[in-house]
């Protein structure tokens, strides 16, 4: 404390002895407020980053804020607090996981096409009903950056635990012009230049940004006024609606569960799904039971172990014929599930990494604004640690790695659940 008082002091006296606007001393006093309370109000803020790091990080964006326009500066200040590595830290409106699954879009304005990373690329998985020439087509750069470059560099204002964040999340920011703008990579905040391989031929093209982003549901656009690559989906996109479902395959001998997340309103109707996938399992003999989470964002806790539980007594995990389907979007208590499974079952798991650490802050129930712009900061009050102390993985790895590239994802193909089914 006695270091940021001092740095403090210091930048009070070097802002003084050139006037500053009033608009100029908000924005410096909201950034002085952010890291006074940011590591009050978090369990463990410097448990993943340096201090000091932290406090020149705040110093430079104070000396830059003159220079800065106000879209550029809430850039700044979520990539400040992002420092912290914790995927339940942020700045409200400002991360992509938390808004596109329970807000309506991040607080800037998007071009009209949506991007996905693929094991082979990004590509463009929606538009808007007017752009739709563009569908299907790979993104080769941004503002003359290379795709994969520009996708890590904006990445950088998120709250990046690992790179499946990077992959899940950098691509809302690809589409934003102003996030783009405040890294350098658009010379405007309404709009960017990309360069777009459609059909065999890459095109530059200019777009400006709508004024909303569209309705998804597990990260898959579901809006009307935009279209998506298919209306013909294979399981794992089914049904992006429900929190929870299963079915079973005869043909495979195979009981499918997709759990979408924990929301408080669904424990009940979730504890008798599985209860019920499980019971149908039991009842085919010698039958495969998948649970998918590759989509579950977490949600409340308390339901994890029993569920756990179940699942452990379940025939199929007796006989060995039990699967866990994970993904970057399996995060916060989806990951504590995960661990769990590993830990008390003879899961197999398929997919890709989990986009979240096995030890992870969560509880982000601390919250306080900045007093002046408003901007909303939400901070952990609690560490998760479910393993050993000393397991410091970044992500939970699958047993059978199995990427979806584009290919895949154009002929409705789950590289997983084939991974399974072989």
């Amino acid at each position: 404390m006695l270091k940021t008082f001092i740095l403090f002091s210091f930048a009070c006296a070097s802002f003084t002895a050139h006037p500053v606007s009033q608009r100029d001393q908000n924005w410096i006093e909201d950034v002085e407020f952010l890291v006074e309370h940011a590591p009050k109000e978090h369990v463990n803020f410097y448990k993943k980053h340096d201090e000091q790091q932290f406090l020149d990080a705040a110093m430079a964006l104070k000396q830059a804020i003159p220079e800065l326009q106000d879209h550029q500066i809430k850039v700044r200040l979520a990539s400040l607090l992002a420092l912290a590595k914790d995927g339940h830290s942020f700045i409200r409106f400002y991360h992509p996981l938390f808004e596109s699954e329970f807000g309506n879009g991040m607080q800037v304005k998007p071009i009209p096409l949506r991007f996905a990373a693929f094991e082979d690329g990004i590509y463009v998985v929606a538009t808007h009903n007017d752009f739709t020439q563009y569908m299907g087509a790979k993104l080769i750069a941004v503002n003359d950056a290379d795709s994969m470059k520009a996708m890590s560099i904006v990445s950088a204002m998120f709250p990046i635990e690992n790179e499946m964040n990077v992959k899940q999340w950098g691509v809302y920011a690809l589409s934003a012009p102003e996030i783009l703008h405040a890294f350098a990579l658009s010379s405007s905040p309404q709009s960017a230049n990309y360069t777009l391989q459609v059909g065999q031929i890459n095109k530059k093209v200019d777009l400006d940004s709508i004024d909303n982003w569209p309705q998804e549901q597990r990260g898959i656009v579901v809006d009307d006024n935009w279209y998506s690559l298919s209306d013909e989906q294979p399981l794992y996109l089914q049904h992006l609606d429900r929190m929870v479902w299963y079915t079973y395959q005869p043909a495979n001998n195979l009981v499918y569960l997709k759990l979408n997340g924990f929301t408080k309103p669904e424990l009940g109707n979730i504890e008798q799904q599985v209860a019920a996938a499980i019971a149908l399992s039991n009842e085919k003999i010698g039958s495969k039971l998948v649970i998918d989470i590759r989509h579950n964002p977490g949600g409340e806790t308390g339901l994890v172990n029993d569920l756990v539980k179940a699942i452990a007594a379940s025939h199929a995990n007796q006989q060995k014929n039990l699967y866990v389907i994970l993904g970057g979007r399996t995060f916060s208590a989806a990951q504590l599930m995960a661990t769990a499974l590993e830990q008390y079952t003879y899961a197999v798991f398929v997919g890709e990494p989990t986009g979240i650490n096995v030890h992870f802050f969560a509880n982000a129930r601390n919250r306080f604004d900045l007093p002046n712009s408003g901007l909303k900061v939400i901070v952990s009050t609690k560490l998760w640690q479910t393993t050993n102390a000393n397991d410091d993985r970044k992500w939970q790895e699958p047993d059978i790695y199995a990427p979806l590239s584009f290919s895949d994802y154009l002929q409705h193909i789950d590289p997983s659940l084939n991974k399974i089914l072989k």
